[in-house]
C-alpha cells in the first residue's frame, strides 16, 4: 500500500487546470491524486482559498510527470 511519502507534490492551480493536468497524466498511465484543501475545509465547517487544488504523482513517476506537466501548461499559451 502506498503512503504519504510514496507521493510528490507535482501542482498546485485551478480545479479546472487541475482536472485538465490529471486526464493528461492518465493517458500516460500516470495516477495522479487530487488534494481539495477548499472541499476538506468545507466539509469540517472551515474556511480555506476556493478553487484551488494539489496534484500529487507516485515519486518514481515524477520525471514523466514533469514532462507532461510542462507540455500541458505550454499547450495552454497557444
Amino acid at each position: 500500500m502506498k503512503t504519504a511519502e510514496d507521493y510528490q507534490h507535482l501542482y498546485t492551480g485551478s480545479a479546472v487546470l487541475c482536472l485538465g493536468m490529471k486526464n493528461a497524466l492518465q493517458e500516460r498511465g500516470i495516477n495522479a491524486v487530487t488534494k481539495d484543501e477548499f472541499e476538506s475545509a468545507r466539509l469540517g465547517g472551515f474556511g480555506s482559498l476556493p478553487d484551488m487544488q494539489d496534484l500529487f504523482v507516485r515519486a518514481d513517476e515524477m520525471e514523466i510527470a514533469t514532462e507532461v506537466k510542462n507540455v500541458f501548461l505550454q499547450e495552454l499559451k497557444y
